[in-house]
């Protein structure tokens, strides 16, 4: 081995430590992620169903990889978690090379700054290393972040040309070829969801698990897991399970927010700011009808938002590392889960005051189904009478099964005039 036991030392208890401080600190041994390899163009077609199975371990995945290697997964599903815990489980190994962690997101530049981000990684853990020591292979590059980096372009082919015995590994929300095997992250089982739940919040697991089967969006929702956390730790932080689907989407961000900053630090927008962003953002995308829009149409509807940024397309691409919002290669905005999206919408539409006149509500409301879930979160937090009135009058003219299912959205004490 290139370094002594004190090295492998350091390692394991600095990878501990990360790993302590990541969102599943006490569940990682009970419920872990799944994983399954994605076939090349050339495989077999059976091997191509995207349903041929629940997956493996993720650890286990990791273990059996190739030398370099794409960590595929959508904002919140797991990355860095997995990293890290991969990172751990490679320190422990005395045969196995040294791991070194890199934050991508932390990389302004192009190569020469990506080579020097790797060696101040590397130093955390060996603080003698240098970059010749990547040449004998005895390192790991997990690095972090491929969809983070702030500039365009792309250092890694060189870097995987410069260093052909480095063991590499790439998280990034989308497959590319180019970084070897791809591994797909799968969104979290039941079992495995349940599992992680009661290895967090045993007090009240019960109560959450049975929420989540009885509510098919919120059990959805549930299996990307920053969104299973951020339930959690509302949950953990008092509010009950049993609480309307509005609040505790309202409650989980909120707690995102003080991750956020946490994580941005001096960079960080004001929550308040964001919020009313994304609420614009929602809004103007399902008024268009699209789950997802080009950066510069989202651009456009974020100019016009209440306390616009100066310079929305900047800002859309910062909030992709709050996590809500997702940018793909080609420009792309969505949100991390329709309803996010939907909650935001609703939002929107709290904001304003009031509901658009009748005859506007049912054309570009009522009559839209991707408006039917954003009207029912409206309405759960919706305390006034005349707009409750106005909104189920004009759903009970074009559906009148849907206005009694959204009658049963809105507060309790509302439902009796309503259904009369």
């Amino acid at each position: 081995a290139m370094e002594p036991a004190y090295y492998r030392r350091a390692a394991r208890e600095y990878f501990a430590g990360r790993v302590h401080a990541d969102a599943f600190a006490g569940g990682t041994d009970r419920a872990r992620l799944r994983a399954r390899v994605l076939p090349t163009p050339s495989a077999d077609d059976r091997s191509r169903d995207p349903d041929d199975g629940e997956g493996e371990p993720v650890a286990e995945v990791l273990r059996s990889a190739a030398p370099r290697a794409a960590l595929i997964a959508r904002p919140g599903g797991g990355k860095t978690t997995t990293l890290l815990q991969h990172a751990l489980a490679l320190a422990e190994d005395d045969g196995g090379p040294l791991p070194v962690y890199v934050q991508l997101r932390d990389l302004d530049g192009g190569y020469t700054d990506l080579e020097q981000l790797i060696v101040e990684s590397m130093q955390q853990v060996v603080p003698e290393a240098t970059r010749k020591d990547l040449t004998d292979g005895a390192w790991a590059l997990l690095l972090d972040g491929v969809n983070e980096r702030v500039e365009k372009g792309d250092p890694f082919a060189r870097l995987l040309a410069n260093f052909p015995r480095t063991r590499m590994v790439f998280t990034t929300r989308e497959p590319s070829a180019h970084f070897g095997q791809q591994i797909e992250l799968l969104p979290l089982a039941a079992a495995d969801r349940d599992a992680l739940i009661a290895a967090w919040i045993p007090a009240q697991a019960a109560a959450l698990q049975q929420r989540l089967a009885a509510d098919a969006r919120l059990g959805e929702l549930s299996r990307t897991p920053l969104l299973l956390a951020l339930l959690c730790d509302t949950t953990r932080g008092g509010l009950e399970p049993a609480s309307t689907r509005a609040a505790l989407i309202r409650a989980s961000l909120e707690r995102h927010a003080v991750r956020y900053a946490e994580k941005v630090r001096t960079d960080a927008r004001a929550p308040g700011r964001v919020d009313g962003w994304l609420a614009a953002l929602a809004h103007g995308m399902l008024r268009r009808g699209a789950l997802r829009i080009d950066l510069a149409d989202a651009a456009d509807i974020v100019r016009v938002a209440p306390r616009a940024p100066v310079d929305p397309e900047d800002s859309l691409r910062h909030l992709t590392k709050f996590h809500l919002l997702a940018l793909s290669g080609l420009d792309v905005v969505e949100f991390v889960h329709p309803l996010i999206q939907e909650f935001y919408a609703a939002q929107h539409l709290r904001g304003v005051g009031s509901l658009p006149d009748r005859r506007t509500l049912i054309r570009e409301y009522v009559n839209s189904t991707l408006w039917t879930e954003p009207l029912r979160l409206f309405a759960e937090e919706c305390d006034e009478p005349t707009i409750a009135t106005h909104l189920v009058d004009a759903t009970r003219d074009v559906d009148a099964i849907l206005a009694a299912r959204l009658v049963g959205s809105f507060p309790a004490q509302l439902q009796p005039a309503l259904l009369a």
